[in-house]
């Protein structure tokens, strides 16, 4: 009995096998993905530096905390907040710089797939979206489907709004099922389940239809979206070329003028 102690398996931690792959694999490939895209104008190393700060991050959660932590909870945590620090900043960066490198501009397209995409994801992972039930949860969804589609006008790339669009289609599931149980009951028939499709074409021919609209107009949109934001942040509106305030609408002037 003394011995049942001796027993019980306790896992360790492999601290320099990890401290090895974080000094001489992770940190090594971060600042070479850096140098090569300073030197080389590599826009696509981009994702060997995001993706890399993620392993980074796992990596010291594991050398420092307890085998007993929840690594899966603080990375769907971290992606978060990382992935939406990097989504914000470059937002902020597009609508305040109307012309911006040619290396960034072309990074645009590696930012919105690598960190748009993947707080996109986290946030359903993090909100257990369209599983839960739990009516906070859907409030703080229902709150967070506005944010790719502000997004995607600001760096002027279509796939947050596609994500946008996916989203509210969840949305309008869920509209449709929580509807179809206030009114029939949480059992369904072939009544209840002709309802809640219904409910839901209804629904996605308002999303089609809205999507129809936006995509005619979109320039317009954008642009006035743009001005908006801008003017809320102090700054003046940009013309269609990407000049903003008086430098639009000086070089629409004649040349004498």
């Amino acid at each position: 009995d003394d011995d049942d102690d001796d027993d019980v398996w306790v896992p360790k931690k492999a601290l320099h096998e990890m401290w090895s792959a974080v000094l001489f694999a992770d940190l090594p490939m971060i600042g070479t993905a850096v140098a090569v895209m300073l030197m080389l104008r590599a826009h696509g190393t981009f994702a060997n530096i995001y993706v890399g700060i993620i392993i980074l991050a796992f990596l010291l959660f594991e050398i420092t905390m307890p085998v007993s932590s929840d690594s899966t909870l603080f990375m769907s945590r971290f992606v978060t907040v990382y992935s939406g620090i990097v989504c914000l900043a470059f937002a902020y960066y597009s609508l305040t710089t109307p012309t911006k490198p040619k290396l960034v501009e072309d990074m645009t397209d590696w930012i919105v797939l690598f960190a748009g995409v993947s707080c996109w994801l986290c946030i359903h992972y993090n909100l257990e979206v369209p599983i839960t039930d739990k009516v906070v949860n859907w409030v703080g969804y229902a709150l967070f489907i506005p944010a790719p589609m502000a997004f995607s006008v600001m760096v002027q790339r279509t796939l947050p709004m596609g994500l946008a669009a996916i989203s509210l289609f969840i949305m309008s599931y869920k509209i449709a099922r929580e509807t179809v149980i206030l009114a029939f009951g949480d059992v369904y028939g072939q009544v209840e389940l002709v309802a809640l499709l219904s409910m839901m074409v209804l629904q996605g021919i308002g999303i089609i239809a809205a999507a129809i609209v936006y995509g005619g107009n979109r320039e317009t949109f954008d642009k006035r979206f743009r001005d908006l934001l801008a003017r809320c942040l102090g700054r003046k509106g940009q013309g269609r070329d990407g000049r903003t305030g008086e430098a639009h609408y000086n070089h629409l002037l004649p040349n004498d003028a």
